[in-house]
Parts: structure tokens; C-alpha cells; sequence
């Protein structure tokens, strides 16, 4: 692939998606009692016909621009498919150093990472892209011609073969590494080629089924967000509504709560006093979901309540479902009007706290300045009516996303069972292979 569309953002279709490399209980090949019949244990290295990785070179942190060359970052392949994106503008000094492209039909392997979770992160990329260069710290991976290369990529995401790979990982807290030759020494279950190119063509169809829903759920934020910035600015009126809209503080138009932080000494894990929300840790799908208790109430929240975050990143929306105790980085918004309205109206404006935090050290916003954020609002009942049609939107999301973890979590049930033998697959109709 040439880099021709460097102004607009890519994703490399279909997606092949990996789930996050992390250790799933202590499966390991010794508990492995039976190996199927026709399949052999053999070692990641029986399979391999190309591992290769590229070198470090200097570039700038940025999008690429027309005809730039990049080298990739292990950002690249750590969300379980190929971003493209996350890669770095070589300087034109380095280019002659680069010496890795990515090709097709391969699997990208982060052998090395700073975070222990990275380490083994994986894709398969299916297309060539021949402006984008390997660093040192990524493998690149094909198998032999008696090996199916997609049938390994999913291998080495198996609980199995993930673990091993895991164990053989060596490094302090800075930096976690994978060796080629533990790699290579990783045993595995392997398969007739028959049946490793129909146990792939399997899970390529629920990977197929898995980026129709990212794609329709990406559709759908776009459209929920465009539909959002016409109503909540008013460039667009629902039928039937007219009138002024009111411009003021949002301490004016809401009650705000500036959260204070608890002793640590009075955290819990015992369920004593209320959960607490102390900052963005806490937030998660714009929920807060408080990781401890405490027993020392500073401020509190009740349940429904808007939670903004103002300590970075300053402005986050969330809401809680429970009475929580709030520390000081975040703070409670209730509306004196529609808090539907409010909380779709503060996640629309989340990118607009930028201008009060610039030039600041440590990026945080006052009691003052959150109180006397302008924000404008319509009448109660357009107020109520725009809610209703994005939280709708958002319940559609919601759903979508729900659907998306259900099939993302049969499919790793599936590859358990196909890689493993436990369940067998027919060849018989199978003539070619990826």
C-alpha cells in the first residue's frame, strides 16, 4: 500500500483482532493430557519460515505527511489490530537505516515494551504497506509453506500458547522482553495443514462478523456525535420547538460539588463508609466504577449524578450510579433543569476546557472556574426532548458494544477449542487456504 491518503485516518481492513495478551490462569502444554488424533506436539519454531524485526531510527512523533516514510511504534499492534497510524516520521537522515517494511499476510509481534502487558501484543496484517518500517522491538512473522500463518496467529493467542509465551518473558519494571529463541522454543499443538486452514477461515469469519459491529458502532458514534453538536448548539431545532436559548455559568444553571480527598488511612476494601471516586481512574465507559471504600466522607455524591473530572484530563463526563464519596479529582453536577440534558451537553463540550488549562503545569481547573463555565440551554421542554433523542442514540450504542463483548467473547472460546482439539473441524470441503 502506498501512502497516498496520509490526511485521512486508516485502519487496515478486515480487522484481524487479537484479545489483549495477559496471563488467563495457569494453562500450560504439561496440562495437556491427550493430543489429538492426527495432531503432534511440536515447538513454534516447526512452523516458522520467516521471523524478522527491523532497527530504531529517529523520527518525529506526528501523522505522516504525502510520501513520508514511518517507522512504527508498538502502539501499532497492541489494541489487537493494525493502526497504521500509530507510527513516527523518519527523518530524512534515517531513512537510509530503516531496512524492515511491513508486508502482507504476516503477524506483527511486539517482542519488547516498557509496559508488561504489551509484551507479546499482536496483529496480522493482511495488506503490504511499503512506507511503513519494523523497529527493534517488533517481530515480524510468517510461517512456512507447510504452515498456515493465520492459523499461527491465532495460535499464540490462545490462553495456551499466551501464557507460555508470558512465562518466558524476562526484564525488571522498565523494559519486558521476549526472546527469539524462548519464542521459538514455545511448545504448541499443531495441526494438520488441512485443518489449519479451515480451524483459520473459521475464526476469519467471526473476526469478518467482529469488524461489521466496530464499524457499525464507529457509524454510529459519528452520527450520534454530529447529531449532538447541531441540537446542542441549536444550529438545528427538533420540529414543534422555538424560542431563546439562555447563556450563564454553569454554577448558575447547576449545583457543583468540588470533590476533597480522603486520609488514605480510612481506604477499605470492606465495604466501610461509601465508595470513592477519586479522579479519573475510577471512570470507565462513563461510568464511575470506584476501585476502594472509605470511611472518612470528605464531599459526597448521589447516585445520578454528573461526574466531571478537573485534574487531567480536565473535563471527562461520567455518571454514577451510586452515592459515592468524591476526592479532589473530580467534582458532582446536578442540573436545576434536565440532568439528561446537562450530561449530554458537558460530554459535547468535554474538549473545551482546554483554553482555561493552557499554560498550566499540572493541568487542573478551580472551584471558580468550573462554577463559571459558560454553557447555553434552551427551554425545559426542547431541553428534554433533545435528551431523549441522544439518549436513545446512546442506549443503540450501548446495546451494539454489549453485543460486540458477546461475540468477542464466544469467539475466544472458540479458538480455545478449535487450537486445542478439543473440538475438530471437517476438511473435507476445504480445497485451498488462506
Amino acid at each position: 500500500m502506498k501512502n497516498d491518503l496520509a490526511q485521512f485516518p486508516r485502519l487496515a481492513p478486515p480487522l484481524r483482532l487479537s484479545p489483549p495478551l495477559a496471563h488467563t490462569g495457569r494453562v500450560a502444554m504439561s496440562d495437556v493430557k491427550t493430543v489429538p488424533e492426527g495432531w503432534t506436539v511440536g515447538k513454534i519454531q516447526d512452523v516458522i519460515g520467516v521471523i524478522e524485526s527491523g532497527k530504531s531510527v529517529n523520527g518525529d512523533d506526528r501523522p505522516l505527511e504525502k510520501n513520508e516514510k514511518g517507522v512504527l511504534k508498538v502502539s501499532a499492534v497492541s489494541s489487537g489490530y493494525f493502526v497504521e497510524a500509530e507510527s513516527k516520521a523518519i527523518w530524512d537522515s534515517d531513512i537510509p537505516h530503516a531496512r524492515t517494511i511491513v508486508k502482507a499476510k504476516s503477524i506483527l509481534f511486539a517482542r519488547a515494551s516498557g509496559s508488561a502487558e504489551l509484551v507479546g501484543a499482536n496483529t496480522y496484517v493482511n495488506l503490504e504497506y511499503d512506507y511503513l518500517f519494523l523497529p527493534d522491538k517488533i517481530w515480524q512473522i510468517q510461517a512456512h509453506e507447510g504452515a498456515n500463518t493465520l492459523w499461527l496467529f491465532y495460535l499464540i493467542n490462545t490462553a495456551l500458547v499466551r501464557n507460555e509465551i508470558l512465562e518466558s518473558s524476562s526484564g525488571g519494571s522498565g523494559m519486558k522482553n521476549v526472546s527469539q529463541a524462548n519464542f521459538l522454543n514455545v511448545p504448541i499443538l499443531l495441526p494438520p495443514l488441512p485443518e489449519q486452514h479451515k480451524i483459520a477461515a473459521i475464526l476469519s469469519a467471526w473476526d469478518d462478523a467482529l469488524a461489521t459491529l466496530a464499524h457499525l458502532i464507529d457509524t454510529k458514534r459519528q452520527q450520534k456525535r454530529a447529531l449532538a453538536e447541531q441540537l446542542l448548539t441549536g444550529k438545528r431545532r427538533l420540529k414543534g420547538f422555538e424560542g431563546e436559548w439562555k447563556t450563564g455559568e454553569l454554577g448558575q444553571f447547576s449545583s457543583v460539588e468540588m470533590g476533597s480527598s480522603p486520609s488514605s488511612s480510612a481506604y477499605n476494601s470492606d465495604k466501610n463508609g461509601l465508595p470513592l471516586i477519586q479522579g479519573n481512574a475510577d471512570i470507565k465507559n462513563r461510568i464511575a466504577q470506584p476501585r476502594t471504600y472509605t470511611s472518612e466522607i470528605t464531599r459526597k455524591c448521589e447516585a445520578g449524578d454528573i461526574i466531571l473530572s478537573v485534574r487531567a484530563p480536565v473535563g471527562q463526563v461520567a455518571i454514577t450510579f451510586t452515592d459515592a464519596c468524591i476526592g479532589r479529582g473530580v467534582a458532582s453536577i446536578r442540573a436545576k433543569e434536565d440532568q439528561d440534558f446537562m450530561y449530554q451537553l458537558l460530554i459535547a463540550k468535554e474538549n473545551s476546557w482546554g483554553a482555561l488549562i493552557q499554560g498550566s503545569t499540572f493541568e487542573s481547573v478551580t472551584s471558580k472556574e468550573v462554577k463559571s463555565f459558560l454553557i447555553s440551554l434552551p427551554p425545559l421542554p426542547e431541553q428534554q426532548a433533545i435528551a431523549s433523542v441522544l439518549s436513545t442514540l446512546d442506549a443503540e450504542l450501548s446495546a451494539l458494544t454489549r453485543q460486540q463483548a458477546a461475540v468477542q467473547q464466544q469467539k475466544r472460546g472458540l479458538m480455545d477449542l478449535l487450537l486445542t482439539g478439543r473440538v475438530r473441524v471437517k476438511v473435507d470441503d476445504l480445497q485451498t487456504g488462506p
